[in-house]
């Protein structure tokens, strides 16, 4: 038989296993995402000091095997992968929260002690292969409270000299024979590791974190402690963690700083991945990019973002679904700020948008970085205060109105119908106070959900944010019929409603006295 003919007879085959690859996969992250959404249900505050404990340790513990699990399967045949395993921006101080929830848990299990010990001006981003990071860290902890037996595990953060960037695990154990420890001076040396049956062999945690350490393009070093225990520190050079770019805040001078934000990036088109990845790499955001809306509602299962960026036209599960199946939730998943990502600006689309419950609209293509971080700043300020934060007469950042929004609007109508635009918005007001008033009354919902319609229209077009959000999550909840949420939500838009109205007084009695 032919090579070409053989390679054809096996095709079947082939095609059989890779889709059973793809369901098995398929099932497993679902399964995962239950277990990680589970965890999110339960009310802490119900637990005790050690339950609390232990909880954030399971949940930052499955939220670490994701991530594993993603990197993983991604290798197999029929999957793409959600990363290149390349380097970008981690939130150091976040990254390292969440892995001392994870490792003081553990160490509490044995009765030890773990400490989180960072010094003073440390770099708030640094770009690392997160993974590897995290896999590289994760055993030597694993090792040191495997090792100790009582007393205490502590990891150390500091800027050292040269600009390196140093993680100590000092441990209360028995230390490294010599012969451990001279494989490890002999890493840096470019030794060979040793076969797993050899003198010195070290076991397969520190062989793990060698071969991170090796993709970070950092070393390792190792050395017992004078009265016991051991210290292992992971240097990375600044070349390394600060990236060719250098560093970030410097690249964005004038922009709005992302530096805390988590971002999933979810688009269908390669280019609009890479662009908006670049732009968010650039303002120093942690970004993560997937392909379609149903891996982004699986990977928002697993892992903590701050900020969705939703292609709305994507095939298959579109932006806009995904927007509405979070905001059906009700695990607190449903008060992540979602941004839209779309081509067409008609009217009748953008309030499809805003009634599927997005924060705001980012309109492709996506060229000018400066006004892409303000704008996503802005809408996570917005989802904010959305959620709570802040005196409902207030914006998002104190201010009723956002003045640059409202001056431009009067500036574009002209003196002539300025004071006419600003009694049909007085009208619309008026009108949606009253029927939103006997709509919560009664708490009906589908009249509820009618007047938000027009308010976040309303609200959005005079720049008053704060107002514009509490209508979106009225309107959402409308939409879910949650009956019990209507009075509350909509006093809080009743609130701003009043306020509002004052603004757009002020400003009539101005247009008229001009």
């Amino acid at each position: 038989m032919k090579r070409a003919d053989a390679d054809a007879s096996l095709a079947p085959a082939a095609t059989e296993r890779r889709d059973r690859v793809a369901l098995w996969t398929h099932d497993i992250r679902a399964a995962l995402s239950d277990v990680i959404g589970g965890l999110r249900l339960i009310d802490e505050t119900a637990l005790d000091a050690a339950g609390r404990l232990q909880m954030s340790r399971v949940r930052s513990s499955g939220e670490a095997l994701a991530r594993l699990l993603d990197s993983a399967l991604r290798a197999l045949p029929g999957e793409v992968a959600l990363s290149q395993g390349e380097p970008g921006n981690t939130n150091l101080c976040r990254f390292l929260t969440v892995l001392a929830d994870r490792w003081t848990g553990h160490a509490a299990a044995k009765g030890l002690d773990f400490e989180l010990d960072l010094s003073e001006h440390l770099p708030q981003v640094i770009r690392v292969e997160r993974t590897a990071l995290e896999r590289a860290l994760g055993n030597l902890l694993a090792n040191a409270v495997k090792h100790t037996r009582r007393g205490k595990v502590r990891l150390r953060v500091e800027l050292c000299e040269n600009d390196d960037l140093c993680f100590v695990v000092f441990d209360d154990g028995p230390g490294f024979d010599r012969d451990l420890l001279a494989w490890m001076d002999g890493l840096q040396r470019g030794s060979a590791m040793p076969g797993p049956e050899e003198p010195g062999a070290p076991g397969l945690g520190l062989r793990i974190v060698a071969q991170m350490v090796g993709l970070l393009d950092g070393r390792l070093e190792a050395a017992n402690r004078d009265g016991g225990g051991a210290a292992v520190e992971i240097l990375l050079p600044g070349s390394v963690w600060r990236g060719p770019a250098g560093n970030a805040a410097d690249a964005a001078t004038g922009m709005a700083d992302l530096a805390d934000l988590r971002v999933l990036v979810a688009d269908d088109t390669a280019t609009n991945r890479f662009l908006a990845a670049r732009m968010l790499d650039v303002l120093g955001a942690e970004v993560v990019c997937v392909g379609d809306g149903a891996r982004a509602l699986a990977l928002l299962d697993q892992e903590r973002f701050d900020l969705a960026l939703l292609d709305i036209d994507m095939p298959g599960m579109s932006g806009l679904e995904v927007i509405e199946a979070v905001r059906a939730r009700h695990d607190g998943l449903e008060r992540l700020p979602l941004v839209a990502m779309t081509a067409y600006e008609t009217r009748d689309w953008r309030r499809t948008i805003y009634d599927a419950g997005a924060d705001g609209i980012v309109f492709k293509p996506i060229t000018d970085a400066a006004h892409f971080a303000t704008a996503l700043r802005d809408f996570h300020e917005r989802s904010l205060y959305r959620r709570g934060a802040g005196d409902p007469a207030q914006g998002a950042s104190g201010v009723l109105v956002d003045r640059a929004v409202l001056d431009g609007l009067l500036e574009m109508t002209g003196p002539e119908m300025r004071e006419e635009l600003l009694g049909k918005v007085a009208d619309d007001l008026r009108a949606v106070r009253d029927s939103l008033s006997r709509a919560a009354s009664r708490s009906d919902a589908e009249e509820c959900r009618a007047q938000t319609h027009v308010l976040v229209a309303v609200a959005g077009a005079v720049g008053a944010l704060g107002l514009q959000a509490d209508a979106q999550l009225l309107n959402a909840a409308a939409r879910r019929a949650e009956t019990e949420a209507l009075p509350r939500l909509a006093a809080r838009c009743l609130a701003g409603i009043a306020g509002l109205l004052n603004v757009v007084a002020e400003e009539r009695r101005k247009a008229v006295s001009e």
